[in-house]
């Protein structure tokens, strides 16, 4: 799996800057992109849908010492991919 020094690594590489500009970058767009999802939600045409999830109260279990938690309530993000994401996913060779 990469990670941010990949990315920024590859981002440079690709448009001639430098490791550091790359970096700041993308931790600029992260935070425009995670701001947004809180927001509202995100939809990137052919890559993806970002939503917000609310997660109810629930029971769990610790699957080590088998005993039962409540779970509070919450909101997670899911990720949908678009049809060119899945595309690429299917057909990497």
């Amino acid at each position: 799996m990469n990670n941010m020094n990949t990315l920024s690594r590859r981002l440079a590489d690709k448009y001639h800057m430098s490791v550091n500009d790359a970096k700041f970058m993308i931790k600029t767009v992260l935070t425009v992109v995670e701001d947004t999802i809180v927001e509202d939600g995100l939809m990137l045409q052919n890559f993806g849908t970002f939503n917000i999830v609310h997660q109810n109260t629930r029971l769990v279990r610790n699957p080590k010492t088998k005993e039962e938690l409540m779970m509070q309530p919450r909101d997670t993000i899911r990720f949908s991919p678009g049809k060119r994401m899945k595309e690429k996913l299917n057909n990497k060779t």
